[in-house]
């Protein structure tokens, strides 16, 4: 535990809200995930939560099957479920609840006051959602209180981390737009993660389990990236393995518009963009991949420190990845949508120049040709280039 606390730095969120409102209608993407982390979960009265945070996903595309008794997600195509780790489950890693408002916002107005009773009304409202319809609670993190019942307890201890999000933390997250069969796949990994703990065999663990790890590989099933195993059997494999809240925003906003897009062979060996645009056809460097920052509720918050710390995993002496998101955090191109638009423009007009009909057998491409996919790896490029860029 002691390397693990030496490469951890810190930075505060000033200055760094996104230009654009993570709670807008108007995204032309009918269909996303946000990967999120938070801020420390801090009371005023001084209960603090773990200093890496909390990590979220939000998956628009989603609902929740009320057919099953524990939590399991379906497609619905104008619905939003946001996900959630809590230590406090045996037989699931997560619970879904459905609609952004209550997720973030707790239903809660913006000149509306968080105290002792906001804390009750919200409880009883997730209650009354059911959200832990089904869930035991892991001994080794609660005891039931007597009087309750485990959805009471468990609602009672949860608000900030499951649902009212904003009650007690800020969150930055990466928007990534999805292809409609890409939600399909990230439903049935997150459907298997709960499946396989469904006998109340899950053990949250802060490097091997934990939040973090069930949102990014939630991305890693459509291919964005190589998946984070979880429980490893000896501690320094699972240091490779570790999974941070802010990081894995971090990483989402790099890849989703960072990545170069100039040369068809250098990408086509590259398996995290190769395998997206050949399983699902979806060019994983677009537009509108935007940093979207959810506040902390600071109106009249009379229950939580609402001047709480991000914390980002990063290298000893380097500081490479903090570095990384204070020049996100000053670019407009990765939070405001019309100068994200102009710069998507630019690159994709450049590189469908590039991918102009032209007599490839004579070029340096001509090796490259004689494999059947690198054939459908460039024709579905195109196509995905062509269509992209007639919503700039």
């Amino acid at each position: 535990m002691f390397l693990f606390s030496v490469i951890i730095f810190h930075f505060l969120s000033a200055n760094a809200e996104s230009k654009v409102d993570p709670y807008s209608a108007s995204f032309k993407d009918p269909y996303y995930m946000e990967i999120c982390g938070s801020s420390q979960y801090r009371e005023a009265k001084g209960n603090t939560g773990g200093p890496m945070g909390h990590a979220v996903l939000y998956l628009q595309g989603a609902c929740l099957d009320e057919t099953q008794s524990l939590p399991r997600l379906k497609f619905c195509s104008h619905n939003g479920t946001g996900i959630s780790v809590n230590p406090l489950f045996s037989n699931a890693r997560w619970v879904g609840v459905e609609g952004r408002d209550f997720f973030f916002k707790g239903e809660l107005a913006a000149k509306g006051v968080i105290d002792e009773d906001a804390m009750k009304r919200v409880q009883g409202l997730a209650v009354s959602k059911h959200i832990y319809r089904g869930i035991t609670i892991n001994p080794n993190y609660g005891t039931l209180t007597e009087g309750l019942t485990p959805e009471e307890y468990i609602a009672s201890k949860s608000a900030g981390t499951d649902y009212a999000l904003s009650f007690a933390r800020s969150f930055y997250c990466s928007r990534i737009p999805l292809k409609e069969n890409m939600v399909m796949k990230v439903i049935s990994a997150l459907n298997e993660m709960n499946q396989s703990v469904a006998d109340g065999s899950y053990q949250w663990d802060l490097l091997k389990d934990n939040c973090a790890h069930v949102v990014y590989n939630a991305a890693a099933s459509v291919g964005l990236w190589s998946e984070k195993k979880v429980n490893k059997t000896f501690s320094w494999q699972q240091y490779y393995y570790v999974a941070i809240p802010v990081n894995s925003v971090l990483k989402g906003v790099e890849i989703m518009n960072d990545r170069q897009l100039w040369d068809p062979i250098s990408l086509f060996a590259d398996e995290d963009f190769r395998k997206p645009l050949l399983d699902f056809g979806y060019l994983p460097v677009r537009p509108r991949a935007y940093l979207t920052f959810y506040p902390i509720h600071q109106y009249a918050n009379l229950i939580f420190d609402t001047q709480a710390r991000f914390d980002v995993f990063d290298y000893p002496f380097l500081n490479i990845n903090n570095s990384q998101f204070e020049k996100i955090l000053k670019n407009p191109r990765y939070w405001s949508e019309e100068e994200n638009r102009v710069y998507f423009q630019q690159i994709y007009a450049a590189l469908y120049y590039e991918l102009r009909p032209w007599p490839q057998e004579e070029s340096s491409l001509k090796d490259w040709l004689v494999i059947p996919d690198f054939r459908i790896f460039l024709d579905t490029l195109k196509s995905e280039v062509d269509t992209i860029l007639k919503t700039l």
